[in-house]
């Protein structure tokens, strides 16, 4: 009975914890942490301003538990909405990305979301996004993600909604 007792105590202690850093990731209002130019030395951009990856591919990769990294995409941000999950909404995506930073396309502002996401943090977000992306995904899965990250606008959304 006391390890039982230990176990739910343990697993309280952790989901505060975790409720913390939530909190803490809603609360802390950040600003850019660079105004870049171009995108860093390790992006490379797709020729043109959407993804020349699979979105069908990128739509499983984005809700598939990534071991390597610990999380999967879909379990902080929405792709049904623009509003905060603990990461932004990603709803219109494509359309945002490409007027966070002066200089930089929406395809290479996406991308650097993802393998860099520290680069540039948007007011009212914490820094608080898996860093290791880079290393998770290949140059082709990220493609895809990007292509389906792209792929999300309201008319698809409002489209499949009827369908249905």
């Amino acid at each position: 009975m006391s390890r039982i007792n230990l176990s739910v105590a343990l697993m309280f202690v952790v989901a505060l914890g975790l409720c913390g850093v939530i909190a803490s990731a809603q609360s802390t209002r950040n600003t850019p942490r660079a105004t870049a130019t171009a995108a860093p030395a390790t992006i490379t951009p797709a020729p043109t301003e959407t993804a020349a990856g699979d979105p069908e591919a990128g739509a499983t990769l984005f809700s598939t538990f990534q071991p390597a990294a610990g999380i999967a995409c879909a379990t902080c941000h929405r792709i049904d909405s623009d509003e905060r999950l603990i990461g932004p909404g990603l709803l219109t995506i494509g359309e945002r990305a490409a007027t966070r930073v002066e200089n930089l396309s929406a395809d290479a502002y996406i991308r650097q979301s993802i393998i860099d996401p520290s680069a540039y943090v948007v007011e009212g977000y914490a820094d608080i996004m898996t860093k290791n992306f880079g290393r998770v995904f290949t140059e082709a899965e990220l493609n895809d993600l990007v292509a389906f990250l792209f792929s999300l606008n309201e008319t698809e959304i409002e489209t499949e909604t009827e369908a249905r």
